[in-house]
């Protein structure tokens, strides 16, 4: 084990883009751990505070990324787009050493920024390059572990290579037709199915009767159509 690999208590939690106010409130609502005080995200912690956070018992967010030490239950949330599920913190001195210490780990790692942008970007070069281009439907999820880690400051690093997801970052993106589709409501079915796929082994099929009930503008039903139903 790499001695500047410290695990710590809790779990970790990235919330899907733009979907924080929802985590925060089903963190409260669902799990009844109060969030309601902790700090802005667009605010820096100060060194103080970042060099106390393993040992704290309060909830701390960094970006979208909301860390609780004190978890204990075994769900999680919906709203998270995965989970560090083993989270530990990686001390290093430069770009080499972090990446060398995550590859020690395993292969697979995405990251997650919301500071310090290039410092990152430097870490993964150095990494195995994981492809980040949308996919094309029907696409099935690999299996393969994905960790995430994020760049809490200049030489800190928060990551987990167990998480809930196998994605990068827990986000799929497809290949947009920005011509034929009557909406764009057929990207939100197109995850669904993938993730049903991932999961069950299987989707709708070509000649099979599929019934889209309240099918205006059509999205849905677009896509059963391009999957060959009827």
């Amino acid at each position: 084990m790499d001695l500047s690999l410290k695990p710590i208590s809790g779990r970790a939690f990235l919330a899907y883009p733009e979907m924080l106010d929802f985590l925060l409130l089903e963190i409260t609502e669902r799990f009844f751990i109060d969030v309601k005080n902790i700090k802005n995200s667009d605010s820096d912690y100060s060194e103080k505070e970042i060099r106390i956070f393993p040992d704290s018992s309060e909830p701390l967010l960094f970006g979208n990324l909301l860390y609780i030490p004190q978890w204990k239950e075994k769900k999680n949330p919906y709203w998270a787009a995965t989970v560090l599920e083993a989270p530990a913190l990686l001390d290093f001195s430069s770009i080499k050493q972090a990446a060398l210490s995550l590859r020690n780990i395993q292969r697979n790692w995405a990251s997650y920024q919301y500071k310090l942008f290039r410092r990152a970007a430097l870490i993964v070069e150095s990494l195995p390059y994981i492809n980040p281009k949308p996919r094309s439907f029907p696409y099935l999820i690999p299996e393969s572990p994905m960790g995430l880690f994020t760049l809490v400051k200049k030489e800190l690093i928060l990551c987990s290579a167990k998480t809930s997801s196998p994605l990068a970052a827990g986000c799929l993106t497809f290949v947009e037709d920005k011509i034929e589709p009557p909406s764009r409501a057929y990207l939100k079915f197109q995850e669904a199915l993938t993730r049903l796929y991932s999961a069950k082994g299987s989707i709708p099929q070509k000649n099979e009767r599929c019934l889209d009930l309240g099918a205006c503008p059509g999205g849905w039903t677009w896509v059963l159509r391009q999957l060959g139903c009827e």
